[in-house]
């Protein structure tokens, strides 16, 4: 879930019921490109988000695959 989205950069929160470290890294695509290879907390940034740009987000751990948010960034 997407907990602040600014200009050019994001913050995002894993929903689980862990504090502060999921069960398991995480990759983290950002349209494609693989942004963080092993991400190991609940609360993760993507930054130098282009303003007025939809992207995709991906979090893949193990076998599974969470399509989490279709859309980061629509600033006007």
């Amino acid at each position: 879930m997407c907990i602040r989205s600014m200009t050019r950069s994001a913050v995002f929160e894993l929903e689980n019921d862990l504090c502060y470290r999921p069960a398991h890294p995480f990759i983290v695509t950002l349209n494609g490109k693989t942004v963080y290879e092993a991400c190991n907390t609940n609360v993760f940034s993507l930054f130098s988000l282009l303003p007025g740009t939809s992207a995709f987000l991906l979090l893949r751990g193990g076998k599974t695959i969470f399509p989490m948010i279709k859309t980061i960034i629509a600033h006007r």
